[in-house]
């Protein structure tokens, strides 16, 4: 009893002295700390392996707390010599601090050539964190020596290396990535209703925003580790080779949706110098996307570019006046200053993104935020702008109708002046062809009291009447407002009292009854007025005995055509002693060929005339 009490004394006494004499050993009991200035480090350029290092003595302390190499080809090898002074075993987790180291090899000091192999290069089922960690075990008071290399081909090597309580890092892993999943949630919205409105609105700056999102996304999704949770192991696999080239869409997609979206188009030079960085980056996508450092740096240097002259494009655009391009510097600073955070991480130059591997994706999505509410800002500057050319529109269309109003003013009353001045010339003429039929009418009747002979003297009275249906015509023409119509209700009367005028020395009692509502022009009321001078007149010499009779004359329109009867209740007449009569040559003449109408003649028993004949649509009828 007393010698294992000893014993246990002694090898007690051994820990605690190697404890003492060795600042490698790394106490497991620790948490939260990272182990890199208590372990040793080699960076390894030659490829070299684990026993030459060994062998070689390469390893060296470390005094910082993270390996800060950016883009390289290196391989990070370190050594960690952990120690259990309690007398209970102890079980940890090494945790690295960064989801997107691709390859990471752990040795145990008892194997040193079958290393436990994980990192983004070695997806694995069992793997459902965002960083990757390694289990170990230590038994009361023992001291166990780990090695590991560390490397990446596509992304930078920054990281540092922890002591966790695997069930305590799993409970703030759970919550990281629930607030992960919900900002890639809240960016994956945006990008379908970018898509959404880019279909209903026809705004291309919409589209390209939505596929600028896409490679954002993917590229969040690498950056804190959700895809190797849950991808599949072949997309895993293909997100990590195609990492340059989702860099270059990322920069493409970026560089259209600024053109679009600023309205670079009216900068000749600077379309021209978007389009040629399109090009640029596209051809150097298709030749430089693979592991080689060269491609990574060439990129980033495109990145760079693009990031500082797309801010610099925003504000000038903005200070030209621009101003949806105000909220786009907005969201595009925050970004800017994160690919900044990117690029020099990349280049080893700072660590930022680290112990923050998220704050990329929070200025992701205040990017997102700040660029939809640029696209509600772009809207009502639109809208605001509308409402502004609407009101100059309708103030223009104002002054326009104004002047037009008073141009239709003049040229009425130019017109209605010349139309007054043409009525006084038309009446004018009106009134000397009724003053020269007149004067006709003199002539007849003076030529005619002269000459003895009873039949002359009926010729030049029929001539008379004849002249004086033509006369008529024109008086009434001077008389009425209207210069192109007759009232033939009225002509009709003044001609059928002229008639009875001029056979009032017969003595013969003859009534006229008129039934008339039709208005002619001048040309078809003449043609009417010597129609039914001519059988009115017919009807005064020759229809009546000495006690004498009735003449009805009935002129109306009905559905577009004219019908004048002329009858009277005489004795009638044989129609084929007068058909070569002068009177009956002329009604036919003036019916048939001039108005182009039909003729009925009815003479048993009395004198009927029955007259129809259509017109254009453009007479009148009262």
């Amino acid at each position: 009893m007393d010698k294992e009490f000893f014993l246990r004394r002694a090898v007690i006494l051994y820990v605690l002295l190697a404890t003492f004499l060795s600042a490698g050993l790394i106490n497991i009991d620790q948490s939260g700390v990272s182990l890199l200035k208590q372990s040793e480090v080699y960076i390894d350029q030659n490829d070299s392996t684990l026993t030459e290092i060994i062998d070689k003595d390469l390893f060296q302390p470390y005094d910082s707390d993270i390996i800060r190499i950016g883009v390289s080809r290196k391989k990070v090898w370190i050594k960690l010599d952990l120690t259990n002074d309690t007398d209970r075993p102890q079980e940890k987790i090494l945790l690295f601090g960064t989801p997107f180291i691709e390859h990471i090899h752990i040795y145990d000091e008892s194997n040193l050539t079958e290393p436990y192999v994980m990192g983004q290069a070695h997806p694995r089922d069992d793997h459902r964190t965002l960083l990757h960690y390694y289990k170990v075990v230590l038994e009361p008071y023992t001291v166990k020596t780990y090695y590991m290399t560390l490397f990446s081909y596509y992304s930078y090597l920054n990281f540092n290396v922890m002591l966790e309580d695997e069930s305590s890092y799993i409970g703030e892993d759970i919550v990281k990535q629930l607030i992960d999943i919900f900002l890639v949630g809240f960016i994956f919205a945006l990008m379908i209703y970018s898509f959404i409105l880019s279909f209903y609105i026809k705004d291309k700056s919409y589209f390209f925003y939505g596929l600028y999102l896409i490679p954002l996304l993917s590229y969040q999704l690498k950056y804190v580790g959700l895809t190797q949770i849950y991808f599949s192991k072949e997309m895993i696999l293909l997100d990590l080779e195609a990492t340059i080239i989702r860099g270059y869409l990322l920069m493409i997609t970026n560089a259209l949706f600024a053109m679009h979206f600023l309205d670079i188009r009216r900068y000749r030079k600077l379309y021209q110098t978007f389009i040629l960085y399109i090009i640029t980056a596209s051809i150097c996508m298709v030749f430089f996307h693979g592991p080689e450092a060269i491609a990574y740096r060439l990129s980033s240097l495109f990145a760079l570019f693009l990031l500082i002259f797309n801010l610099s494009v925003a504000i000038y655009v903005y200070r030209r006046g621009y101003k949806q391009a105000r909220l786009y510097i907005t969201g595009f600073f925050i970004i800017f200053l994160s690919y900044i955070g990117v690029i020099t991480d990349s280049m080893g130059l700072t660590t930022l993104f680290i112990e923050h591997n998220s704050l990329f994706l929070f200025a992701a999505s205040f990017e997102a935020i700040a660029l939809s509410l640029a696209f509600a800002d772009r809207y009502m500057i639109l809208q605001k702008e509308q409402v502004k050319v609407n009101r100059l529109l309708l103030e223009e269309s104002r002054l326009r109708e104004e002047r037009v109003h008073a141009e239709v003013e003049d040229k009425t009353k130019q017109l209605s002046d010349t139309l007054k001045s043409k009525e006084l010339l038309l009446r004018e003429l009106h009134h000397r062809v009724k003053n020269n039929l007149q004067i006709l009418l003199s002539l007849i009747k003076l030529q005619k009291d002269g000459i003895a002979d009873q039949v002359h003297k009926s010729t030049l009275n029929d001539i008379g009447n004849r002249i004086n249906a033509i006369a008529k015509s024109y008086e009434l023409l001077t008389m009425d407002e209207h210069l192109d119509q007759i009232d033939m209700k009225l002509y009709m009367e003044s001609l059928a009292a002229s008639l009875s005028h001029s056979f009032i020395s017969q003595g013969k009692g003859i009534e006229i009854e008129i039934d008339v509502d039709v208005t002619l022009s001048i040309k078809e009321a003449v043609y009417i007025g010597l129609v039914a001078n001519e059988i009115m007149t017919n009807s005064h010499k020759y229809a009546f005995d000495e006690e004498g009779g009735k003449i009805f004359v009935r002129f109306h329109k009905t559905e577009g055509t004219y019908r004048l009867i002329i009858e009277d209740n005489g004795k009638g007449f044989d129609r084929e002693s007068v058909k070569h009569s002068l009177g009956l040559k002329l009604i036919n003449i003036l019916v048939h060929d001039q108005l182009k109408g039909g003729l009925e003649i009815d003479t048993v028993g009395r004198t009927r005339y029955d007259i129809t004949f259509t017109l254009p649509q453009y007479d009148r009828q009262t």
